[in-house]
């Protein structure tokens, strides 16, 4: 927040009072979100959390600044618009999917975007008009199957470097 006040001197040197003092504020909009996870291609085989990093140079994220995640099928298609949650030990924001997000193994594509209370990413106004992040896309899918097959279940292992073998489907 910011105020002014302008005064006149007119051709014989003589200065005017100062006019009132008027008020304005700037507002720098929110970084477009970078650092992306799960990034380009990868393949997950449990509900991903979704991070990324975002700043506001004029707000923190404990006074309205907000993140955005859009959940996408593989054709970029909008599932599910969701909200982030600001992790201030890690520094990213994130949003946890679940079985409602991705209903079943295949791919997705998402982005992100932020609010600060008055202006989208990119500067813009008006939430369609955001600009967002990237678009990432990654797999899920489901893991292969693994058996233990030694030692067996309550067995004793009277070695310390013992030898474990298993199985994978």
């Amino acid at each position: 927040n910011y105020s002014y006040s302008i005064r006149g001197k007119d051709t014989n040197d003589a200065w005017s009072d100062w006019s009132s003092q008027r008020t304005f504020n700037t507002n720098a909009a929110p970084s477009i979100p970078d650092g992306l996870s799960p990034a380009n291609g990868q393949v997950v085989t449990s509900y991903p959390l979704l991070s990324f990093q975002m700043t506001d140079t004029d707000d923190d994220t404990s006074t309205g600044l907000v993140g955005k995640v859009r959940i996408k099928d593989d054709t970029g298609t909008v599932l599910f618009p969701r909200t982030a949650t600001y992790n201030s030990t890690s520094g990213y924001w994130e949003y946890q999917t679940d079985g409602t997000d991705l209903a079943s193994f295949d791919d997705y594509r998402w982005d992100a975007y932020g609010y600060d209370g008055t202006l989208y990413t990119g500067n813009k106004t008006g939430e369609a008009n955001a600009t967002t992040s990237d678009e990432e896309q990654f797999t899920y899918a489901d893991g292969p199957d693994v058996t233990s097959d030694s030692p067996t279940a309550a067995s004793t292992v009277d070695s310390s470097t013992p030898t474990v073998s298993w199985t994978a489907s």
